[in-house]
């Protein structure tokens, strides 16, 4: 794989973690337009609340929440909840000795209070190792994100912004892990 196509790829896999770990407010829509990926989510069938449309973004609040925060049919997307049942499982510890050995601190405030093992945290750590370590890529896919493939793809069948967006998330998550 190219270089330019491991720094796409590493972009998806942040572009992913960031929405995975925060509804879409008035602030996060702002950032997704100023960063100029309004077209990319649009192409993946994900589209943006119009500007100043409360409702919509109400109504998206809504979804994540149900979605993501307390699902009714699946564990929150952390790691260690749904591997083990608690928080701060094995993990966690092991997301947190990779971020250790690659030198990467994590952005408390981008991650929103979000567990280390979080799904989009693990989506943006991996985006340091596809770019830092590339050959370890693979490797750290298959340990900390493949997990979420299968509670991903129910997620899916809900429909709507978060369950396209769990659709999509589960489509990467496939590729990345799959076996080199």
């Amino acid at each position: 794989m190219s270089d330019t196509e491991g720094r796409r790829l590493a972009a998806a896999a942040r572009l992913l973690g960031f929405l995975l770990q925060r509804e879409l407010d008035e602030d996060a829509v702002a950032e997704l337009r100023r960063g100029g990926v309004e077209p990319a989510l649009e192409a993946l069938g994900l589209a943006l609340p119009p500007e100043g449309d409360t409702a919509a973004l109400e109504a998206l609040a809504a979804e994540y929440f149900e979605r993501f925060v307390a699902p009714r049919d699946t564990p929150p997307l952390v790691h260690s909840l749904a591997e083990g049942g608690g928080y701060e499982g094995e993990p966690a510890a092991g997301v947190r000795n990779v971020a250790a050995q690659l030198g990467v601190a994590r952005d408390e405030d981008a991650a929103r209070g979000a567990p280390v093992d979080h799904l989009g945290s693990e989506l943006e750590l991996w985006a340091e190792v596809r770019l830092r370590a590339p050959d370890q890529a693979s490797d750290f896919a298959r340990a900390y994100l493949a997990w979420s493939a299968p509670i991903l793809r129910q997620q899916s069948g809900h429909g709507g912004f978060y369950g396209r967006l769990s659709g999509v998330v589960a489509e990467f998550v496939e590729t990345v892990s799959a076996p080199d």
